[in-house]
C-alpha cells in the first residue's frame, strides 16, 4: 500500500517524479537517440491542473507513446471503466436486495446484507474513480510506465477490501462518531474509503494497536544503544 499513499500525494508527485522537476520525456528522441529540445522540456516548470498543455506546445497533438504502449494504456484504462461499471450496477443491485435474493436471506439479516454490499461498492467505486484520475494524469504528464502496471490494476480490488474492513470496524464502533444509518451515507462512506484507501489504512492501524498494543521494537532499539 505504500504505492497508493505516494499517489494519493499526487498533486505533488507522480510516478516517483516531482511535478515542479523540469519534465524531460526520453520517448521523444530524433532518430539518432538525441534528445529533441524543442519538445523535451516543458512550457511550465510546474505542470499542474491548472495547466492545459500537459507541458506540449501548442498544435502538438500526437501521443509521443509508441503503438505498444497505446494499446496497453487503453487495456487499462477498459478495465477500470469495466471496475467503475460494475460497482455502479452492484450497489444499485444491492439497493434492489438482489444479493439477499440470491442468498436467500430475509429480514435484519437481508439488511445487513445490504449494507456491507453498499460498502464493498462503493470502496470498489471509489477505488475506480482514483484509479481512472490516476492514470489519464501519468498518461498526460508522461510519467506512465509499465512498472505500476499491477498496482493499477491491483489498486480498485484494495480499496474493496479495506472497505469492507472499515465499513465492519465502524459499524462495530471502534471508530469515534456515529455509524452511518441510511443508504446514501453508507455509499457516501464506502466511496470516501476506497478513494482514500491508504488513509482508511493508517486508521485501521491505529484500531490495531490499540487492541493488540505496539510491536516495542521502537522501546528495543532504544535500549541496544
Amino acid at each position: 500500500m505504500s504505492e497508493h499513499k505516494q499517489s494519493h500525494q499526487d498533486e505533488a508527485l507522480v510516478d516517483g517524479a516531482p511535478y515542479n522537476d523540469v519534465n524531460q520525456n526520453p520517448l521523444h528522441s530524433d532518430a539518432t537517440g538525441h534528445e529533441n529540445a524543442s519538445h523535451s522540456v516543458a512550457k511550465s516548470p510546474n505542470v499542474g491542473t491548472a495547466d492545459p498543455t500537459d507541458g506540449k506546445d501548442r498544435y502538438q497533438w500526437e501521443s509521443l507513446y509508441p503503438q505498444g504502449a497505446q494499446k496497453i494504456i487503453h487495456r487499462e484504462a477498459t478495465y477500470l471503466v469495466c471496475v467503475f461499471i460494475v460497482a455502479l450496477l452492484f450497489i444499485l443491485a444491492s439497493w434492489k436486495g438482489t444479493p439477499g435474493d440470491i442468498l436467500n436471506v430475509t429480514g435484519q439479516s437481508a439488511l445487513t446484507l445490504r449494507k456491507y454490499c453498499y460498502y464493498v461498492g462503493a470502496g470498489s467505486l471509489g477505488g475506480a474513480v482514483f484509479g481512472i484520475k490516476y492514470l489519464y494524469r501519468v498518461v498526460a504528464r508522461g510519467y506512465w510506465h509499465m512498472d505500476r502496471q499491477m498496482w493499477r490494476y491491483l489498486s480498485p480490488l484494495v480499496s474493496l477490501g479495506v472497505a469492507f474492513a472499515i465499513g465492519a470496524l465502524i459499524e462495530a464502533s471502534m471508530f469515534s462518531g456515529h455509524a452511518p444509518r441510511s443508504s446514501a451515507a453508507v455509499v457516501g462512506t464506502g466511496f470516501l474509503i476506497g478513494y482514500f484507501a491508504d488513509q482508511a489504512i493508517a486508521k485501521m492501524f491505529e484500531v490495531a494497536t490499540v487492541l493488540f498494543g505496539s510491536t516495542g521494537k521502537s522501546s528495543e532499539g532504544k535500549s541496544e544503544k
